[in-house]
């Protein structure tokens, strides 16, 4: 289908353009896995969404303390997320044990991304609208999950709970 678009406001930089939208039909799909060319950072949801600041070129004294409250928090993923699929495969605790939140969170939400779920959180919604397979159809999807996509949820909510973005960082 294509279609154009007008501006009702003739003073904005583009007042016209042509579109076309392609329809793809859903079918649930338990073996879509991620693209391993998908963008594995996310802002952290819980952080408002920051411009870009200019970067003070003061230097820290050495007793200052650095604050960094302000600056935006990215989450990285590991390349676990790339090899299991929790749609198909009853998850162990030995493999979600030493497993990042971020990548708990990614394999739960694959799940429901799988099933065409309409994400409401914007860095979930985003993060899956890069896949090909991906197509949000529904607000609610749970009467379509399957036994071992159920028991895996609850597993991966349980281990979410106490799981961490830091473990490869140190304090003392």
């Amino acid at each position: 289908m294509t279609g154009t678009w007008t501006a009702y406001n003739s003073k904005k930089e583009v007042t016209k353009r042509k579109f076309e939208l392609l329809k793809k039909e859903f079918k649930y799909d338990p073996n879509a896995m991620l693209s391993e060319d998908i963008y594995m950072d996310f802002q952290n949801p819980k952080e408002p969404e920051q411009k870009e600041e200019k970067i003070k070129k003061d230097t820290i004294n050495e007793d200052e303390e650095y604050d960094d409250s302000d600056s935006p928090l990215y989450r990285g993923a590991s390349d676990v997320v790339y090899t299991i699929n929790s749609s198909t495969t009853k998850l162990k605790e030995s493999q979600l044990k030493n497993l990042k939140k971020l990548d708990l969170e990614i394999l739960r939400n694959t799940i429901f991304a799988r099933h065409g779920l309409s994400f409401k959180t914007k860095t979930v919604r985003q993060f899956f609208n890069d896949e090909e397979w991906y197509i949000p159809v529904s607000t609610n999807v749970n009467d379509q999950l399957t036994a071992v996509e159920k028991e895996n949820i609850a597993l991966l909510k349980r281990f979410e709970k106490y799981a961490t973005d830091s473990y490869e960082s140190f304090g003392r």
